[in-house]
C-alpha cells in the first residue's frame, strides 16, 4: 500500500521495478523518487542518520503498517467517480453473512477518474490497478485516492482506477476481464469523462502496485501479444499496446519461495561500531513455507 512516510515497507520478495518505456519524465521522476526514498530510509536506519521525525515514522510503520497512510490529494486534480455499465457488486462483509473482507462494504463497481487543470483529449492516460492482496481497498479507499491524484499532477496525466471485483466474491478471471474493460473504455475517454474516440490516441500506460502491479502485468502481456499465457480474451479487438508500464513492488511469485523471500526475512546488517543486527521483513517475518501456505 502507498505510504507517507515509508515507501521501503513492502513485503519481502516484491522487487521495486519499473519499465519506462517512453512515459513521461515527471511521472518516471515521481517513481523512482518512491522507490529511492525506502532504499534510503532503510539505509539510514542502520546507520543512524534519520532526523527525530523520519525516526518516528519508520518505528510507527514497524508497530503498525496502517499508520502513516497518506491521505492528502493534490491540489489542482479533479475526481470524478465513472460508471460504467456491467460493472456493479456487490461487497457484503463477513460479519452479516457474506465473503467480502474489505471493509469498505456496500455497492461497488464504480471506477475513479483523475485528471490535472487543462487536461484534454491529448493527454497521457494511466490505468491503475491497485493493491491489497486482490482482497481489500478500491479507488477511494487505502489512500489510493491520494496517490492517484499525485500521480495525475506529477505525470500530468488523466489516471483511471478501476473498483474490480475482490476475492472471494471475483476471481482472477473476473480481474483481467475488468481490467480489459477499463482499458478499451480509456482509450476512447479522457479528463471529465469525455469522448475522445473521435480523436488521435495519446501514450496510454499500465501501473499498478503489489497484487494490482501483477495483474496489470497479466494485462501488459496480453496487450503486447505475448504467447502461452493462458488469459481470457479480449470481447473485442484490442487497442494498440501501451507505450509502459509502472510496477511498484509488484506481487509476481504467488508461492513466495524466491530468494528475496529468505534473505529478507533474515537479513544480517553490520553496523557503524561493530555490532549486528538482525532485521526482518515488516509484514512476512516467518519462513518462506509458512508465508506460502498463509497466503494460499
Amino acid at each position: 500500500s502507498p505510504v507517507l512516510c515509508c515507501a521501503g515497507s513492502y513485503p519481502a520478495g516484491h522487487p521495486a521495478g519499473w519499465l519506462p518505456m517512453g512515459i513521461g519524465a515527471a511521472a518516471v521522476a515521481w517513481v523512482a523518487a518512491l522507490v529511492l526514498a525506502g532504499s534510503f530510509i532503510v539505509h539510514a536506519e542502520q546507520t543512524n542518520f534519520l532526523d527525530s521525525v523520519t525516526s518516528f515514522c519508520q518505528q510507527s510503520l514497524v508497530a503498525d503498517v496502517s499508520c502513516c497512510k497518506d491521505v492528502l490529494r493534490s491540489p489542482g486534480v479533479v475526481g470524478q467517480a465513472v460508471n460504467r455499465p456491467g460493472t456493479g457488486w456487490s461487497c457484503m462483509p463477513v460479519q452479516e453473512g457474506g465473503a467480502c473482507r474489505d471493509s469498505q462494504a456496500g455497492p461497488r463497481g464504480s471506477d475513479r477518474l483523475w485528471w490535472p487543470q487543462g487536461a484534454d483529449c491529448t493527454t497521457p492516460r494511466i490505468l491503475f490497478v491497485h493493491g491489497g492482496e486482490w482482497q481489500q481497498f478500491g479507488p477511494t479507499s487505502g489512500s489510493y485516492d491520494a496517490l492517484a491524484s499525485k500521480l495525475a499532477a506529477e505525470g500530468l496525466a488523466v489516471v483511471m482506477v478501476p473498483d474490480y471485483r475482490l476475492v472471494p466474491i471475483g476471481n482472477y478471471t473476473d480481474t483481467i476481464q475488468a481490467l480489459q474493460s477499463a482499458w478499451l473504455w480509456l482509450a476512447d475517454h479522457g479528463a471529465q469523462a469525455e469522448d475522445c474516440s473521435a480523436a488521435p490516441r495519446p501514450a496510454m500506460f499500465i501501473a499498478g502496485d503489489s497484487s494490482g502491479a501483477a495483474s496489470g502485468l497479466s494485462l501488459l502481456l496480453q496487450l503486447t501479444g505475448a504467447s502461452g499465457t493462458n488469459l481470457p480474451a479480449f470481447a473485442g479487438p484490442p487497442p494498440a499496446a501501451p507505450a509502459g508500464f509502472v510496477a511498484l513492488t509488484p506481487w509476481t511469485n504467488l508461492d513466495c519461495n524466491t530468494p528475496t523471500y529468505l534473505t529478507n526475512a533474515f537479513s544480517k546488517v553490520q553496523e557503524i561500531g561493530g555490532g549486528v543486527q538482525y532485521l526482518g521483513d515488516i509484514l512476512f517475518q516467518r519462513d518462506p513455507a509458512s508465508t506460502s501456505q498463509q497466503l494460499r
